[in-house]
Formats: C-alpha cells, sequence, structure tokens
C-alpha cells in the first residue's frame, strides 16, 4: 500500500479533522467521483436527523411533553446549534409523517400552532357522542333486544360493540416506518463512492463492501463514519457479514477468496482460499460467529469452522450459481437457493441433505424461520414462497413486486420480513395476517439487499448507489 494511503487512513484521528474529510482526502485522486456538500451541511444534515430521532422517541412515548422533557429538547436543539425555526421544520415534518400519534385524540398539537383543528371534526364528534346517549338511553327503558331495537330507532347511530372481533385487530400490525433522510443521504454518498456490492447489519453498525476491495463501517444510527480501508488485492468484493460481536468483518470476493479481518486495526487475520478460481456470490454466519457458510457460481457450497480457519463440509447437489445462503439460527441447519430453480434444506452440523425444494424459475434469495420449521424463498418472478422445511410442502405464497426478489431478511421473532426486488421496491410483511406495506416510492437501481434490525427498528435497503433507511419508534408495536 502506498505511504500516501497509509497516512489518509488516520487522518480523522488527528485533533481537527473529521471522517468526511478523509473520504475525500482518499478519493480525491480517482476520476469519476461526484461533488458533494461542504462539510458544514453535512454536519448540519446529521444534526437534523439526531433531533428528529429524538423528538419522535419523546413524542411516541408522552404528549404534550412534560416541562422536564421540553427542557431536554431545546438543551439538545442548542447543544445542535439549531435555530428555532429549523427545529420547529423537524417537528412539523415528524407530526405529520407519524399517524399514529396524530390520530391519538388526546394530543392537543395545536399548542405549538403546527396542526389546526378541524371545527367540523369536532362537530362529528359531539354528534357521536350524543347518538351514544340517545343508544343507552334505549337500552334502559327498553332492557330487551337492545342492539336490535336502537338500530331500528336510530338508523344514523353508531353500532354497540358485539361478542364477534375483528381477527385483524388481534393480529399484530406493521410498525411505521419513517425514511430517515439525513442517514439515508450519508449512506448513500459512501455507497457512491465505492459502488456498494454488498452491505451487513450488526445492531447499530452497517458495513459495505465494494468494488476494488473497499470496505466502510458505519454507525446507522448516528451516521458517523467509523473507519474506511482497502483490500490490498484491489479485487471486487462480493459479500460481505460482520460476526455478531462486532469485532471480525468477513469478505468474499470474486476470485474464490474469503477473507477475515479485524473490525478495529482492519487488518486481514486470515484467507481462505477453497473456491478458487470460481466467484463467491454468496456467504451467511451463524448467530454465534464460530460458522461460515459460502457459495460459488459452480454450485458449490463449502462450510467453515472460523476459529479453526478449516473446511468442514463441502456441499454438492446445486447445478448452477449459489444466490443466497442463509444458516439457522441454533446453527444447525443451512438453507441454499441457486439459478438450478431449487431450494435446498441440509444438516449443516452433518452436512447431509434433509431436502430439495422444486421452483418454478431461478431463486436469488433464501431465509429460514427462527425455529427451523419454515423456509422462505424469492424467485425471479417476484414470488415469495413460505415452505414447510421437513416436507417442502408449500405453505403460502406472496406476490406483491413485479420483479425478481434479490434479497430477504426476518426478524428474530420470524413474524416480520422484508423483501427487495428488481422492481426497486421494498414491501415489509407481517408473515402471521399477511399483511404487506411498502416502504419506499422506488429507488433508483435495482435492490441488491435489504436487513432488519434484532429489535425491528431499523431498516436498511441498498442498490450500486444509493442506501435508504428506515426507522420506527413506537415502543408497542416493536416489543
Amino acid at each position: 500500500m502506498k505511504q500516501e494511503d497509509k497516512n489518509s487512513q488516520h487522518q480523522y484521528q488527528r485533533k481537527g479533522s473529521s471522517p468526511f474529510r478523509e473520504i475525500r482526502a482518499r478519493l480525491s485522486d480517482k476520476p469519476g467521483k461526484e461533488d458533494y456538500l461542504n462539510e458544514e451541511n453535512q454536519v448540519q444534515q446529521v444534526n437534523l436527523a439526531k433531533y428528529e430521532r429524538f423528538y419522535l422517541s419523546l413524542i411516541s412515548q408522552q404528549y404534550p411533553l412534560s416541562a422536564d422533557r421540553e427542557r431536554q429538547l431545546q438543551k439538545l436543539q442548542q447543544d445542535l446549534k439549531l435555530t428555532p425555526p429549523e427545529a420547529e421544520k423537524v417537528e412539523l415534518k415528524v407530526l405529520n409523517s407519524f399517524p399514529s400519534i396524530t390520530r391519538r385524540d388526546e394530543f392537543d398539537l395545536t399548542k405549538k400552532g403546527l396542526i389546526a383543528k378541524n371545527n367540523s371534526q369536532n362537530c362529528e364528534r359531539s354528534q357521536s357522542k350524543s347518538r351514544w346517549l340517545n343508544i343507552w338511553t334505549a337500552l334502559i327503558l327498553l332492557s330487551i333486544g337492545p342492539i336490535i331495537f336502537s338500530l331500528f330507532l336510530f338508523p344514523n347511530s353508531v353500532r354497540l360493540p358485539t361478542g364477534k372481533q375483528n381477527i385483524q385487530n388481534t393480529v399484530e400490525k406493521l410498525p411505521h416506518y419513517v425514511k430517515s433522510a439525513a442517514l439515508s443521504k450519508f449512506l448513500t454518498r459512501e455507497a457512491k463512492l465505492i459502488n456498494s456490492f454488498a452491505i451487513a447489519l450488526q445492531g447499530e453498525r452497517i458495513v459495505i463492501g465494494g468494488r476494488h476491495g473497499q470496505i466502510i463501517i458505519g454507525n446507522v444510527v448516528t451516521g458517523n463514519l467509523i473507519a474506511s480501508f482497502q483490500d490490498e488485492s484491489k479485487i471486487d468484493i462480493n459479500a460481505i457479514v460482520i460476526t455478531p460481536d462486532g469485532n471480525k468483518i468477513i469478505t468474499a470476493n470474486e476470485r474464490g477468496r474469503i477473507k477475515i479481518w479485524d473490525a478495529k486495526k482492519q487488518k486481514a487475520i486470515h484467507t481462505f482460499a477453497g473456491h478458487s478460481p470460481f466467484s463467491i456470490e454468496s456467504i451467511a454466519i451463524s448467530s454465534d460467529g464460530k460458522m461460515l457458510a459460502s457459495g460459488d457460481i459452480a454450485g458449490n457450497i463449502k462450510v467453515w469452522d472460523v476459529e479453526r480457519k478449516e473446511i468442514i463440509h463441502t456441499l454438492l447437489g446445486h447445478s448452477a450459481t449459489i444466490n443466497s445462503l442463509e444458516i439457522s439460527r441454533d446453527g444447525k441447519n443451512l438453507v441454499s437457493g441457486s439459478n438450478d430453480t431449487t431450494v435446498k434444506f441440509w444438516n449443516a452440523l452433518t452436512g447431509q441433505l434433509v431436502n430439495t425444494i422444486k421452483e418454478n424459475s431461478e431463486v436469488f434469495a433464501v431465509t429460514i424461520s427462527p425455529q427451523s420449521d419454515k423456509i422462505i424463498s424469492g424467485d425471479r418472478t417476484g414470488e415469495i414462497g413460505i415452505w414447510n422445511a421437513q416436507t417442502g410442502k408449500k405453505i403460502k405464497l406472496y406476490q406483491q413486486q413485479s420483479q425478481k426478489i434479490s434479497s430477504l431478511d426476518i426478524n428474530p421473532q420470524g413474524n416480520i420480513l422484508v423483501s427487495g426486488s428488481n422492481d426497486r421496491t421494498v414491501v415489509v410483511w407481517n408473515l402471521e395476517s399477511g399483511q404487506h406495506k411498502q416502504l419506499n416510492e422506488k429507488q433508483t437501481e435495482y435492490i441488491n439487499h435489504v436487513a432488519i434490525s434484532g429489535n425491528k427498528r431499523i431498516i436498511i435497503s441498498s442498490s450500486k448507489h444509493e442506501i435508504q433507511v428506515w426507522q420506527t419508534y413506537d415502543p408497542i408495536k416493536i416489543e
């Protein structure tokens, strides 16, 4: 590595420097880079995002805010050097984009002059109360057949609740996600710098791998850049994962090599070369970080012991590119999806094939339920299939996206699924009810990866030059 590159790696550690300047210094000599906002605007965008998250977290728990919380908000506004108009604009944006808050009757948002009361709504509300009084009066006087009689006497009244409940009310609703514009802009800028080919999310930490072996580590909540470094081989990175403890990053490249990196020192610890010369297209890490699976364009799957740094099994059975891999939460099973139109369910401990599922088209994304009893797959046509892992029988079939499903991720509870597609959309699914919600209007490019954090608070999606971030702050729906 050139001396100037070594020096630039530690530029932001000097007092008075910043990670934004460090990134530009590293890549300023490379052609084709776009001009970005000046550093002051970048810092301002991050500060606005911090204020937005803090304000939304406060009002999701209590509104109107108490005097103590108002003081906390004012202190943060001063610390971030935001002007009152800037702060008020953020608050208005939050209130307008979070309907689960604005729908609550007890929130009198007019106290801040942000939302005007609708007199007609108040009139309708008083009329509704009057109708209810009429109904209950009829119930007391008649005492026989109250529901039928009240509906006959007051046809315009609101119906009384019955013993029957709406099934949808018994099912957990989808969380309401709000796009973080500042964080999305920050991560998109980094993705453009390196042409992001792969991302991984572990807690609040995100790692991005791209062309010429470039790797970026950032905090997806604060928008801070943690580190930026490059593989000396300068070979494009096709897949990347981060161990659950956050101490190691594992990358796979198009020359069939897997590298384990020390995340703190940004140095390669070990290299696996078992796939060479075939390009590795997918990798997966176990929940304890001890087992790694990798798949290449020839259809070969290898299972590695990360601690011993050796091959445990070589799994043969696919005849085309392995597009996706996933290891079960308990580390006992492995699921693979391939261009040969099959999904295979393996015993990761013995290397034996448990079941093969035949699809109608190429399979580009797979995941497995936390209980290891269901396999979820996405194919070229945009179909998402849910299968019994042991029998291979289809349980459900969803299709909301019009082109191939490029990525799937499921939360640890097994009830929320996120899908990314080549139609440039991201959809969140409730696997219990089948409800779904499209998050974005459409990204500018094909989506190559989606991920959801363990507590469902954060969802990210990436394409080659764009990364989007969504967050939810409703404590009732995510716990």
